[in-house]
């Protein structure tokens, strides 16, 4: 694997932890509003 291909790697694994997170939040948020 190339650099390219390292950093577009890093990218992306930081994209899906972000939309991760960002889904877990607003489980947690509903959950929480709605007992």
């Amino acid at each position: 694997m190339g650099l390219t291909g390292c950093i577009l790697f890093a990218l992306c694994t930081k994209l899906q932890a972000q939309i991760d997170s960002l889904q877990t939040h607003r489980y947690v948020t509903r959950a929480t509003m709605y007992g």
